[in-house]
């Protein structure tokens, strides 16, 4: 199935209305109009460890990018095949009484994991 990627930034249907918006983005610092979440199986291979989809990410990156001029965003990811490896070995979903040691373990090799895909995205 492929990937659909919406545009929850379109531009208002008047003039007036846009002029409106940019004025409230200038007044409003801090403010996110759109969040955009880049789901894990979409941006990594999902049966290889620690695998991008680059063209897929490339391709995303652009789309956002365009979007990002219309309106202010922030873009979240999961983990695909970055965390989800390392979550599955160490039994993390089994939680801590299952073995404290081998979780914990788990825990730090998912956020070193998904902060390698934190650099790339």
């Amino acid at each position: 199935m492929p990937h659909q990627v919406v545009n929850a930034c379109q531009e208002p249907p008047d003039d007036s209305r846009k002029r409106k918006s940019i004025v409230a983005l200038e007044e409003e610092p801090g403010r996110v109009d759109c969040l955009v979440k880049l789901g894990g199986a979409a941006i990594t291979v999902k049966d290889r460890e620690e695998t991008l989809e680059e063209s897929v990410l490339q391709a995303t990156a652009q789309q956002v990018a365009a979007a990002s001029s219309q309106c202010r965003l922030v873009v979240v990811h999961g983990a695909g095949s970055f965390g989800h490896f390392h979550a599955s070995r160490s039994k993390v979903a089994g939680g801590w009484m299952h073995n404290a040691e081998e979780v914990m373990s788990g825990f730090v090799a998912t956020r070193l994991s998904v902060a390698k895909l934190n650099q790339v995205v």
